[in-house]
């Protein structure tokens, strides 16, 4: 039983090094604008630069990156509850990040890892929503990506497609 949680840490502390560097490319330049608006506000007194710098990085750390790091972190969670996942795999590209199970997982589970993601995002983004933070449209965006077109919703459809599939063919076999 204490191997969940550490199996979860483990793959959430990937998860959170994958999302970072992955964004790094716009990480760093926000922190180059942030030093520059700084500067230039101790220079001269005027804040405008600064203020518009805080808000960028507000935007692409707690937007963005936050947003990626909530979505793929809420797979992960469930995922370290599935008995016949054995390790969770990450896999990420220019603005892609996939949580992979290696291992055995039910239809069922599939299902719920699929929406785990968007809906975790779908909650804060409400949350967000409701408390006024422009950063809420981040975060419900990510309920675009339960459509069919893309990964969290082609594995929804799989998922139940093999389910009805499978009671087709089988009906007395319990779907796995």
């Amino acid at each position: 039983m204490a191997e969940t949680p550490r199996r979860a840490a483990r793959a959430l502390a990937r998860v959170a090094r994958c999302v970072l560097t992955g964004f790094s490319w716009a990480l760093v330049p926000v922190a180059v604008m942030l030093a520059a608006g700084a500067a230039y506000r101790a220079g001269s007194g005027e804040s405008g630069l600064l203020n518009l710098a805080w808000l960028l990085a507000l935007h692409v750390a707690g937007g963005a990156a936050g947003s990626y790091l909530l979505h793929e972190g809420g797979h992960v969670l469930v995922l370290s509850a599935c008995p016949g996942v054995r390790d969770i795999g990450i896999h990420s590209g220019l603005l892609r990040f996939s949580v992979v199970p290696r291992g055995e997982i039910t239809r069922t589970e599939s299902i719920l890892t699929a929406l785990a993601g968007p809906g975790l995002c779908g909650l804060a983004g409400l949350a967000l929503l409701a408390g006024g933070s422009p950063l809420a449209w981040w975060y419900l965006a990510h309920l675009a990506f339960l459509l069919p077109v893309f990964g969290d919703g082609r594995s929804i459809v799989r998922a139940v497609r093999g389910a009805r599939d499978q009671a087709a063919v089988a009906p007395d076999v319990p779907n796995r």
